[in-house]
């Protein structure tokens, strides 16, 4: 149900939309925000366009979702989030907000959010537990080692939390 001619989302990203709309089909927001600028193969697509396709396509309404995509590429989602929270501060009250996130970034974005908001709630979309086959598990593994030992360290040292 995720295939697009253009190409997939990584499975992190079908988690966050799985999420996001079981907790906004029970009621739990009044809107969706389609975040992701990473682009995906040769369409430039990105996943937050994708997200919003999807969303329209599972009868979310257009007026409920907000695009946030500006900035490309995997290394600009701390900027994305950071640029979200002051575009529309006035629009939402992000207190009340639950950010859905991936396992290995939920640590970076919590830590990123405490920056300007005093206990945002972060979900966590990947149902590790769940994993029959070891070789999913091990993927995870990895990683989570990666945002320990690389990305956690770099926010630091660049002063992000």
């Amino acid at each position: 149900p995720y295939h697009t001619p253009k190409g997939l989302p990584g499975q992190s990203t079908m988690y966050r939309l799985d999420k996001g709309l079981e907790l906004y089909h029970a009621g739990y927001a009044d809107y969706v925000i389609a975040f992701g600028g990473i682009e995906m193969g040769p369409s430039k697509k990105t996943n937050g366009q994708f997200i919003k396709d999807r969303l329209l396509q599972y009868g979310v309404p257009e007026n409920k979702i907000v695009l946030i995509d500006q900035l490309r590429g995997p290394q600009n989602y701390y900027h994305n989030l950071i640029d979200m929270l002051d575009v529309y501060k006035n629009r939402f009250d992000f207190e009340k907000a639950i950010f859905v996130t991936s396992i290995d970034q939920s640590y970076r974005i919590k830590k990123s959010l405490l920056k300007q908001l005093s206990n945002p709630t972060v979900v966590t979309s990947e149902p590790y537990a769940l994993y029959s086959d070891w070789g999913r598990r091990l993927h995870h593994f990895r990683v989570l080692a990666n945002e320990v030992f690389v990305g956690i360290p770099e926010f630091y040292l660049r002063g992000r939390f």
